[in-house]
């Protein structure tokens, strides 16, 4: 296998510098600005005609605007990449409207209670839940709007939890269309022996890309248990017992 010559400059002498180095030194002298066509895009219409025997199938293919495979494997992989994203981005704002309207239910129901103690005895959990305001003690509603609105916030939130899922199960599917994508495009031949090799596209991880992807969205929403209507039921009758509950009590007092 014949070894390439080396580079030398005009005057003969081995050339030592990289062709990194001459380029960087060139457009540092403004020694490109003087070039036929600079600051103008680069026509690529005789791209694919220098091969005689495949001239006229290479102009069908640019007068149809149809690139070569790995450009055209390159630019797929980086519109995936970027669909990925920007599908990302607006369910994370819509997440947030989510939480937005999960606020004034959260408000409504904690507000009746005295405490925090008190809403962590009542649904038995151990940690007060970040998404639910502190309690304010005001006037406890009716039993059926009481029980409702727990009931409600149960509901909203089980479903804001539904939609990250969701949201990073649809993301990694896109994310699996970019590594394919990626994969075609290590393993093609170059365009042509010589020319600089282009940016070498990663590929995503899945695990790190989920994991990114449920940090940018946020943690989900505590869950609250399941009978909560029956739990706030029991709590509302033994701090506003019935009228007959009490006509009970008075009498057995008396």
């Amino acid at each position: 296998m014949a070894k390439d010559k080396p580079r030398r400059t005009p005057d003969g002498r081995l050339e030592t510098r990289s062709l990194d180095d001459m380029l960087k030194q060139a457009v540092d002298n403004e020694d490109l600005t003087t070039l036929p066509g600079y600051g103008r895009p680069i026509d690529l219409k005789g791209y694919s005609t220098s091969d005689p025997e495949t001239r006229v199938a290479s102009k069908l293919l640019g007068d149809n605007q149809v690139l070569p495979q790995p450009l055209q494997d390159r630019i797929d992989a980086e519109n995936l990449r970027r669909q990925a994203d920007d599908y990302l981005t607006v369910e994370d704002e819509h997440l947030q409207e989510m939480r937005q309207r999960i606020q004034p239910v959260a408000t409504a129901f904690t507000a009746p209670f005295p405490d925090q103690q008190t809403v962590l005895e009542v649904l038995q959990i151990e940690s007060w839940p970040s998404c639910l305001p502190k309690p304010t003690d005001a006037e406890l509603p009716r039993l059926k709007s009481f029980v409702k609105t727990g009931r409600m916030l149960v509901e909203h939130m089980s479903k804001y939890n539904r939609r990250v899922d969701i949201v990073v199960c649809q993301y990694l599917e896109r994310l699996s269309g970019y590594n394919e994508c990626v994969e075609r495009v290590a393993g093609q031949i170059p365009l042509a022996t010589g020319l600089p090799a282009a940016p070498t596209l990663r590929a995503a991880d899945p695990a790190a890309e989920e994991q990114t992807a449920r940090t940018r969205l946020g943690l989900p929403l505590a869950a609250l248990p399941a009978d909560i209507e029956q739990r706030l039921e029991r709590y509302h009758r033994s701090v506003s017992p019935s009228i007959w509950q009490r006509m009970t009590s008075f009498l057995r007092s008396g």
